[in-house]
């Protein structure tokens, strides 16, 4: 998979998770920064970095990786939702998103040392 189909696939995951109307942009109990977001960070930053390093050299291997790990986040917020009955967090999937960079990054950079 090339990295302008790797960016495109992960363009559309995005916009399916912004469009699906399954979103509680501004719940009360849910804050910017907590214990709960530092999890979302640490998680999605290691399934981000070892994503990154299954795929391999690829140039594509960072967006497969954030990819990879957004999607977990993602599962985790419909878990939250429809399991836990509690709500979806676009702060808790901002985290994600930023931890699976992260992570992408990291693994990137340790691979060229």
């Amino acid at each position: 998979m090339g990295a302008t189909r790797a960016g495109k696939a992960l363009a559309v995951l995005i916009s399916a998770l912004l469009l699906s109307g399954c979103a509680t942009v501004n719940h009360p109990d849910d804050s910017w920064f907590s214990r709960d977001k530092a999890y979302h960070f640490a998680a999605a930053s290691a399934i981000g970095a070892g994503a990154t390093w299954a795929a391999g050299g690829d140039d594509a291997a960072p967006v497969i990786g954030v990819g990879v790990a957004v999607s977990f986040g993602a599962g985790k917020e419909l878990y939250d939702r429809n399991v836990k009955n509690t709500y979806w967090s676009w702060k808790d999937l901002a985290w994600d998103l930023a931890g699976a960079v992260a992570g992408a990054l990291a693994a990137t950079a340790a691979d060229t040392l």
